[in-house]
């Protein structure tokens, strides 16, 4: 990715903290998996195990935000907001003691390229790195188990909405009309192999950055550069998305498009400024929705106006009893 940091560039200091997060990263992947694991051991222990579904999946993919530190000439955090908060709520970011209780961590963009690797981009993009996650359902209901192929991987296409009416048809309930998404209990028995018909598509769309998706096909546009664009790309064959299609399919790009444009006037998506900046708009919204945040960097910026006007009434009384 354009915004990864060449690993040869880094200082022997730098590469040291930035091993040290990765580890600390699978150790929290693995304490994860314990834990997971415990709470299947506590339903089994109660008798449950034979009527319980498990449903597993991230919310986006790797999270590449550099909030916490430098690296080269990169900062999201360019006043030092979320430093001098990290500080006051008693956080550090030291290289030591990453992992341990009151650190804190993220994994910044390039970690972030390569743990999605090789899907293009993460989290807030619209790249399949930002939002293809795992998607994990295994379990009983009644004694029989809901998935045909256990330990099996299906390639067909799911979509958050989807998870509402699979839970509803699990629990043999009617799916309202007004939900947008499909149950995935079809393609779970292996009566289905896909969710959705090769002319059912769905949009998205984050800050700017947006798709389309129908069948095999995703519309993509990334807000990066001077001059970003849409592309299509056939994400069964190039989940990658290295070889653009727009020009080669023009006819299937000019109707994905317009099925985008339609989606979005129905949903009521707003466009961005050219000049909107995605992380800063997240960073100061954050600080505006946290009273104690915002009441934080308050008194960090008019603690030195307070301490200067403190000065001057001290100078000024002094020369006036001088």
């Amino acid at each position: 990715m354009p915004t990864t940091t060449q690993w040869q560039n880094l200082t022997p200091e730098q590469q040291s903290f930035e091993a040290r997060g990765m580890a600390v990263y699978a150790g929290m992947v693995d304490a994860m998996d314990f834990h997971i694991g415990r709470l299947i051991q506590h339903i089994d222990s109660i008798g449950e195990l034979d009527n319980t579904v498990f449903i597993f999946l991230s919310d986006n993919g790797a999270e590449g935000s550099l909030a916490t530190r430098e690296l080269g000439s990169e900062t999201a955090d360019p006043l030092g907001l979320f430093q001098a908060w990290l500080a006051s709520a008693g956080y550090n970011t030291n290289a030591d003691t990453l992992g341990e209780r009151d650190s804190y961590h993220d994994i910044g963009p390039a970690w972030a390229s390569a743990a999605v690797g090789p899907l293009a981009w993460y989290k807030f993009f619209a790249g399949e790195g930002g939002l293809r996650v795992p998607l994990v359902i295994s379990g009983a209901r009644g004694g029989k188990n809901i998935v045909a192929q256990m330990g099996g991987v299906s390639p067909a296409l799911g979509w958050a909405t989807d998870i509402a009416p699979t839970v509803l048809s699990l629990a043999g309930l009617t799916v309202p009309e007004e939900l947008t998404g499909n149950t995935l209990l079809p393609v779970l028995a292996g009566d289905a192999k896909q969710i959705r018909g090769v002319d059912e598509g769905f949009g998205y769309e984050l800050g700017g950055n947006k798709a389309y998706f129908q069948g095999d096909y995703k519309l993509v546009f990334n807000r990066y550069g001077d001059a970003p664009q849409w592309q299509l790309f056939n994400i069964a064959r190039d989940p990658a998305e290295k070889n653009d299609l727009s020009a080669a399919q023009p006819e299937l790009f000019n109707a994905m498009l317009a099925a985008y444009n339609t989606w979005a006037e129905a949903e009521g998506v707003l466009p961005v400024s050219d000049d909107y900046q995605q992380g800063r708009t997240v960073m100061l919204k954050g600080i505006l929705n946290r009273p104690g945040l915002l009441a934080t960097v308050g008194l960090l910026i008019l603690l030195p106006v307070l301490l200067l006007v403190m000065l001057l009434a001290w100078l000024f009384r002094r020369i006036r009893t001088g």
